[in-house]
């Protein structure tokens, strides 16, 4: 076990979190699944694919108490991670190991897509699901962070919290501790096996503040969706004040009120100008193409550093624009519904309640 102060793991997260941001939980209970299926080969490929690696996976199962070696550079190897038993009694271990060469390509290229990547489990995962998934979480962190080119790709530390911060925060909470009993007459011994390379508190440290983390990102994204669900709501009362518009010009041009002051007059001649209602038709039209670029912000589940900044400040401008519409908006149908045959109105009016 690696001991690392709170500093050394704020210094990682910070650094971490700048170069991989932080992802919503993966779903643990599906690659459960996946395994209990036999299907370990999806398995393993779902977590590469979860953090960003689109590796294809060459698997091959080693009995349980394969102890592996790999050449400088070309390996990672789980069955080092730090066993710890109160005891002192042995365990069963639980081994997987990936190798690569030296020649990874590098993240992001297009020699990555369905590059294959060499797996070792051992033929007990069963037993562990959750502890497998956990370690091959961070057996192939250290790949990702080698794919960047991360002078700390080999740091056990910064692989345990990369992991975290890629979706398997509870996953490794789950799966850090194997508990075992043995029964012996009236007495029961418990054996807890850990792996992983942070300490208790140390792990726990950083999955608090990873979970904090992750939290202010999704209250964001709460706020930013109820703002761009506000602007539809703005646009569809728009869109029908649009309409009722146009019904009250035809109802006025029919039968105006035998009486309309010069000030309103004036203004319903300026409001039968063809571009008049285009502006709100086209403001309209272009708010649809404005809104289709904030969908990506309602589905975004891997928050990356500052991936808010900007947006709250265009969705009020956005909302300040619609709401100057609809205003405008209102104060036109006041002008035309006063100046509409009462009669027609009412009839208009009648409609409208008809068809909601």
């Amino acid at each position: 076990m690696i001991e690392v102060d709170n500093k050394y793991i704020d210094s990682a997260i910070d650094e971490l979190v700048h170069l991989l941001g932080v992802k919503e939980f993966v779903d643990g209970d599906c690659l459960l699944g996946m395994l209990e299926e036999g299907r370990t080969k999806d398995c393993v490929e779902a977590i590469a694919y979860y953090l960003g690696l689109p590796i294809s996976v060459v698997l091959s199962y080693v009995p349980s108490v394969y102890h592996g070696t790999a050449t400088p550079g070309q390996g990672f190897t789980s069955h080092e991670l730090v066993k710890t038993d109160r005891t002192g009694k042995g365990v069963e271990s639980i081994t997987a190991q990936v190798s690569t060469p030296d020649s990874l390509p590098l993240f992001g290229s297009s020699s990555l897509r369905n590059y294959f990547v060499t797996v070792k489990v051992s033929e007990n995962i069963g037993n562990y699901p959750t502890t497998f998934t956990a370690l091959m979480a961070h057996e192939l962190s250290h790949v990702l962070l080698r794919s960047l080119r991360h002078s700390k790709w080999d740091n056990e530390v910064y692989t345990d919290i990369s992991s975290m911060l890629l979706g398997f925060n509870d996953v490794v909470k789950m799966g850090r501790k194997v508990v075992k009993q043995d029964f012996r007459g009236t007495d029961t011994i418990t054996y807890t096996t850990t792996y992983g390379y942070l300490s208790d508190s140390g792990f726990s440290y950083a999955y608090q503040r990873i979970s904090e983390m992750l939290e202010r990102n999704r209250k964001l994204k709460k706020l930013i969706i109820q703002k761009i669900e506000h602007i539809r709501t703005l646009m569809a009362r728009l869109n029908k004040s649009i309409s009722r518009f146009k019904h009250y010009i035809e109802i006025i041009d029919m039968s105006p009120r035998k009486r309309i002051s010069g000030h309103d007059a004036q203004q319903i001649v300026s409001l039968h100008q063809p571009h008049y209602v285009k502006k709100f038709e086209d403001f309209v039209s272009a708010s649809e193409a404005r809104l289709q670029k904030y969908r990506y912000y309602e589905v975004i589940k891997h928050y990356k550093e500052n991936w808010y900044t900007g947006v709250e400040e265009e969705l009020d401008q956005f909302t300040h624009e619609a709401i100057g519409f609809a205003e405008l908006s209102k104060k036109d149908l006041r002008v035309l519904a006063k100046n509409m045959n009462l009669w027609l109105r009412i009839r208009f009016m009648f409609r409208i309640a008809l068809n909601r």
